[in-house]
């Protein structure tokens, strides 16, 4: 084939495809997404994918945001620290119950094994 003549080529596969931001802060819509395996690059989104998931760019500003979030794809701002989890006084004291009933049994099962119910046994030198 040369370089000027075109052929067909029948896209029949595609797949459900939903993307998110590294930070799980913001996800698309899902989306039919066509498999081409000959494609230039790993992913295409379209103008389709942008209207469905109503993404508007300004070219300007170099910016793709979502208009119902508000969200950024293109600065997405840094990656929130998690927040600690606080836990309920409640599950404190119960925990530190467990566990002080564990000791009491692990206390007692030693003490009867140390136990010398013979009398005072002579000591070897």
């Amino acid at each position: 084939m040369h370089e000027n003549e075109r052929h067909k080529i029948r896209l029949h596969d595609y797949m459900i495809l939903e993307l998110y931001d590294p930070a799980n802060r913001w996800t698309t819509r899902r989306v039919r997404a066509m498999i081409a395996p000959t494609l230039c690059a790993p992913i295409l989104l379209g103008l389709p994918f942008l209207s469905h998931n109503q993404i508007v760019i300004d070219h300007t500003t170099r910016t793709a945001v979502d208009k119902t979030t508000g969200f950024d794809l293109m600065n997405p701002g840094p990656i929130p620290k998690p927040k600690p989890t606080k836990h309920k006084t409640r599950d404190i004291v119960f925990q530190q119950h467990r566990a002080k009933k564990a000791m009491i049994h692990e206390l007692n099962t030693v003490n009867k094994t140390r136990r010398v119910d013979d009398g005072p046994q002579p000591i070897s030198v």
